[in-house]
């Protein structure tokens, strides 16, 4: 049996006098639809739906269509794997403003160098820093540790050779270099425009 695909059906309906489909599938929509378009599924109850509305059901064998006026109606049936309820009756009448924000921006710090046994700040506080990329290139002397002003030998995220580390925020970020040579750390950042 073939689970995938859809068919449109032009069904012409007289009021009160179902119209049975014999199809499976598990989804349905009501493409077109002056009025109101009752269905069921399987010989289960009737559900009412309206043009452009669209659910997941599951039937293997049959779906009946129904209408309390004389109408054409196209209905999509078939397998449309796992696709969500659909709704388009939404419309709006005038004018729609909306507020786009502008994308943000990713400047580069020069290197910073950080003597050996000693804490630098590597980035100051920035209110529009919504972080901060640390990186220690591959060829670094030893590690270091990122974090805040208390950052020492011993406090702070490690970073080995070739390691990086993303610091989410506007707080100002230090570098401890616990290498007994000197390292230079790379930086970018992203910033609010």
């Amino acid at each position: 049996m073939n689970r995938t695909g859809w068919q449109d059906y032009r069904v012409t309906l007289t009021a009160g006098l179902p119209v049975r489909l014999a199809v499976s599938g598990d989804y349905v929509k009501i493409q077109t639809a002056a009025a109101p378009v009752r269905l069921a599924f399987d010989g289960g109850e009737y559900i009412e739906r309206e043009q452009t509305q669209g659910d997941p059901f599951r039937y293997e064998s049959e779906v009946r269509l129904l209408s309390e006026v004389d109408q054409t109606v196209v209905v999509s049936l078939g397998y449309a794997v796992n696709a969500p309820p659909f709704d388009g009756r939404a419309s709006v009448t005038g004018t729609v403003n909306a507020i786009v924000d502008k994308v943000t921006v990713r400047p580069t710090y020069p290197d910073v160098a950080i003597p050996a046994g000693t804490q630098v700040m590597v980035a100051a506080a920035d209110p529009d820093r919504l972080s901060l990329l640390v990186q220690l290139p591959d060829d670094a002397a030893g590690n270091v540790r990122v974090g805040d002003n208390a950052t020492a030998a011993n406090q702070g995220v490690i970073l080995y050779p070739g390691d990086a580390v993303l610091v989410s925020g506007a707080p100002a970020v230090y570098v401890f270099n616990t290498a007994d040579s000197p390292v230079t750390v790379a930086l970018i950042a992203e910033r609010a425009p």
